[in-house]
């Protein structure tokens, strides 16, 4: 009996893992993603907060909602530097208008 349950709870953490997984996965392929870190990467504030390299952290969170050639996102990346660590914020209001960038540590 305690096999069974242990086995229970064993795929229930596997399914709500891969859940996340897929989740997360799915909103870094995401070009607003992409662009917001490699900006981040290379701006010098952000270098001189944290320190460089600037690397991405797992756990994201925020949204994206694309309409046609116009759409919304606000996304909070965790990164980290040789000097500190903090998530930074990238807001944007279409695929044309470049986001601005906040970084809190």
């Amino acid at each position: 009996m305690p096999l069974g349950c242990f086995s229970m709870l064993m795929l229930f953490v596997i399914f709500v893992g891969s859940v996340a997984l897929i989740v997360f996965s799915a909103m870094k392929s995401t070009d607003v993603y992409k662009g917001a870190l490699t900006r981040a990467q290379a701006h010098p504030s952000v270098i001189e907060a944290l320190g460089s390299p600037i690397k991405e952290g797992f756990l994201l969170s925020g949204s994206t909602n694309v309409n046609g050639a116009s759409g919304e996102a606000n996304l909070s990346i965790p990164i980290s530097g040789q000097m500190e660590k903090g998530p930074f914020t990238w807001r944007q209001t279409s695929r044309s208008v470049d986001g601005t960038i906040r970084v809190s540590s």
